[in-house]
């Protein structure tokens, strides 16, 4: 069975349409990822979150008196309300939290903090390049 040129560039085309479709962007909301933070008397857990812009973080208050959440440094990015007891507060990672590290504190009088790092959208470019790559190739034989 010979395949053609049309037939070869066809199916490079479905392959990168599927990939793109499993490497998605975090604003689409089938690939966006849920991550809990739970907040008591003695800390909070966990320590460490790796996020994408889009993700959504339920921050959980089990102690028994109100806390407050907030990014050090870049208090804009998040509502500083305080979270009642057995109650969450949802924090989305906006589009335009540049990736890197955030320390972000948790507490009212005694004060916890873990780290949010947001990643790079690196599988985003590459998967962009590719896209790029066979629409050259794809329109240059036609």
């Amino acid at each position: 069975m010979s395949v053609t040129r049309s037939t070869m560039l066809s199916l490079i085309t479905a392959s990168a349409v599927v990939m793109g479709l499993a490497s998605a962007s975090p604003a689409d909301a089938s690939d966006t990822r849920f991550f809990q933070v739970v907040i008591d008397d003695t800390g909070v857990e966990p320590a460490l979150l790796k996020v994408r812009q889009g993700d959504r973080i339920s921050i959980r208050n089990e102690s028994e008196r109100e806390q407050r959440a907030k990014v050090v440094r870049n208090y804009d990015l998040m509502d500083e309300s305080p979270i009642k007891p057995n109650t969450s507060m949802l924090f989305v990672i906006p589009e335009n939290m540049k990736p890197g590290k955030y320390v972000v504190r948790y507490g009212d009088r005694t004060w916890y903090a873990n780290s949010v790092v947001v990643e790079r959208p690196e599988e985003q470019t590459a998967f962009n390049s590719l896209i790029s790559r066979v629409t050259a190739i794809f329109t240059a034989g036609r």
